[in-house]
């Protein structure tokens, strides 16, 4: 195996020779191999290895292998305890994701430390069919189907394309010892009931079947290699971002081949994961709203908008008799005439004084809210106006109100209230300038 792992490394893996290679123990079979071989090339390598605290004293004996492991073979060690499970408690995820999470983010903090190059991990064939098809069960795009990189940023994967057979061999033939865990055995977990139970099915089926899943994600990997550049070349007329909201013409999107998988590979960058509720949502009423940990999308008519979640602020705010200009939450400059300045500039409203109750306030709409557009007879909720304006959703959210007393007197930008206004016997004018 030696030879074969050699080829392999001179031609997916040729900066190795010149790097530090710090490798992830666990003292179970596969890094244990791993390690060996990478010392037995004369590669520069270090060992780290994470106590996770999850199978009582078994994990302790793990640590205390791995210690005399790599005394007897004149590597330095990094080592490293976790409570794995209140971890997972405390951030609400998986033991599993959590240990992930843990193991990870302390690889990349000894990278940057001690400036090694590289963190081998040791999958192999069989890991990564097991998540191919893990990945399958749960549903996925094409990308879940080509399993894992050899390279993925400063994590390398040598051993991907050895099955554990071909390891295990090399291991008894060079009279290698390791740890087993138990706990690989049990098929509570979904990734052992594959391993253990679905894979020999299909090994019953086809003998070769390792080999022909291998074949299937190279082939898997240059159809998405396939994918991604049409998605690259793709008119994107659709994508339309503007200011703070990017939106997304559905029945432009709908003209192209393929739309749901350029939407799927498009919102993933905003760490959407329920895209086909999305993709099902375009048929959807206006207002169904979609969310990541991070973006909001809403279904406006003929537009999806994607936007930012933004902290929730104050809703409302105040403004003095005395104040002559106003930053929060918008920028708003006052001042005192005793004549009326027409004007056409829907972000400068002017109204009678005399009629005002400080302090005014700024705040967003609510459902009963209504008011007396000028130049109209008779009152009209600020609902139908934002509806005849063809207000979208986050237009609404973003629209501000400023009001006396209970009364609105100017829907900001839009239109101002009829019974506020100069009127010949006017005797202060007092006006309002926005700046969006």
């Amino acid at each position: 195996m030696i030879n074969s792992f050699k080829k392999h490394l001179d031609k997916h893996f040729s900066f190795v020779f010149e790097s530090k290679i710090l490798i992830g123990l666990s003292g179970g079979l596969d890094s244990i191999v791993l390690s060996h071989l990478l010392k037995n090339l004369n590669i520069e390598i270090a060992l780290a290895h994470v106590n996770f605290n999850l199978r009582g004293e078994e994990s302790n004996k793990d640590e205390f292998f791995v210690i005399q492991w790599a005394q007897e073979n004149k590597l330095a060690l990094f080592k490293t305890s976790f409570q794995t499970e209140k971890e997972s408690k405390k951030r609400k995820i998986s033991i599993e994701m959590a240990a992930r999470d843990l193991r990870y983010d302390w690889f990349k903090s000894l990278i940057k430390d001690y400036s090694y190059n590289y963190i081998a991990v040791a999958h192999h064939l069989n890991d990564n069919i097991e998540t191919v098809l893990m990945n399958l069960s749960r549903g996925t795009g094409i990308d879940g189907i080509t399993g894992m990189n050899n390279i993925s940023g400063k994590v390398i994967r040598p051993l991907l394309p050895f099955t554990r057979k071909e390891i295990e061999q090399y291991a008894n033939d060079n009279d290698l010892e390791w740890r087993e865990d138990l706990s690989n055995r049990d098929t509570i977990y979904k990734r052992n009931k594959i391993r253990h139970e679905l894979i020999p099915i299909f090994e019953e089926l086809n003998p070769s079947f390792l080999e022909s899943f291998a074949k299937n994600i190279n082939n898997f990997k240059q159809s998405s290699d396939i994918q991604k550049e049409y998605i690259e070349n793709v008119n994107y007329d659709f994508w339309n971002e503007k200011d703070d909201i990017i939106e997304i013409s559905i029945p432009k999107l709908k003209e192209l081949t393929a739309f749901e998988t350029i939407l799927r590979e498009k919102l993933l960058t905003y760490n959407f994961k329920n895209i086909d509720d999305i993709i099902k949502g375009l048929e959807s009423i206006s207002g169904k709203e979609f969310f990541s940990q991070t973006h909001r999308i809403i279904k406006d008519r003929n537009h999806l908008l994607l936007s930012k979640l933004k902290e929730k602020k104050t809703s409302s705010f105040f403004i003095t008799e005395d104040d002559t200009i106003v930053n929060t939450p918008i920028n708003i400059y006052l001042s005192e005439n005793k004549h009326l300045n027409k004007t056409r500039n829907l972000n400068i409203a002017q109204f009678d004084k005399s009629k005002l109750t400080f302090p005014l306030e700024l705040r967003k709409w609510e459902n009963a809210d209504f008011f007396f557009p000028i130049g109209m007879n008779g009152k009209k909720k600020i609902s139908k106006f934002y509806k005849d304006e063809k207000f979208s959703t986050i237009d609404k959210e973003n629209q501000w109100l400023l009001t006396s007393g209970s009364a609105i007197i100017w829907v900001i930008g839009k239109r101002m209230d009829e019974r506020f206004k100069v009127t010949e016997s006017t005797s202060a004018v007092i006006q309002f300038e926005f700046f969006p």
